[in-house]
């Protein structure tokens, strides 16, 4: 007996993984607009460089500790990197 995930899992799954893009895509953004390398900013937020890679790829899902921990090394609120455009976030001062 084959079993299917039901629509709300699936639309559940493809929520997450949006969401994951959106957060590496900002992350990569915000790191290189600070003119970050990845080894440097792996350094500067306590992750490995693997992890990175991952996470701005959109492939891993991101512990609620290392999304704060990006946060603060990109001077911004953890919500903006979750905005779907760049226009709604702003720099922490």
């Amino acid at each position: 007996m084959a079993i299917f995930p039901s629509p709300a899992h699936t639309n559940a799954s493809t929520k997450a993984d949006e969401i994951s893009l959106v957060f590496g895509r900002n992350v990569k953004r915000m790191r290189t607009d600070q003119g970050l390398n990845k080894k440097s900013f792996a350094l500067i937020c306590g992750i490995s460089r693997p992890l990175l890679d991952e996470i701005e790829s959109g492939t891993s899902d991101v512990r609620l500790s290392y999304v704060q921990r990006i946060a603060d090394a990109l001077s911004v609120n953890p919500s903006h990197l979750l905005a779907s455009s760049s226009s709604d976030f702003k720099p922490l001062l």
